[in-house]
């Protein structure tokens, strides 16, 4: 995603996607702006699970976090100084 003005990309043979979130930004805002972009309608929310439904299909997409090694294009040394 770094190569790429995308903010969603799914991970290859999987199910699952990454979202590219800048300063400020939030993933479930993200995700769900791509989702309603996409036709998808959001349904119900729970703090991890989002559900969308388009043309009498639904989808359960839950949430969860990777640690952010990159930021805004550079790396998170704040992070980084966490771990080492």
């Amino acid at each position: 995603m770094v190569f790429t003005e995308d903010k969603i990309a799914r991970l290859p043979l999987t199910q699952y996607y990454f979202a590219k979130i800048e300063s400020g930004e939030q993933d479930v805002e993200v995700f769900r702006d791509y989702m309603e972009k996409n036709g998808w309608k959001q349904t119900h929310q729970t703090s991890e699970m989002h559900i969308f439904e388009k043309n009498g299909n639904e989808v359960e997409i839950i949430n969860t976090q990777v640690k952010t090694l990159i930021i805004d294009g550079s790396l998170n040394l704040q992070y980084l100084n966490q771990i080492f």
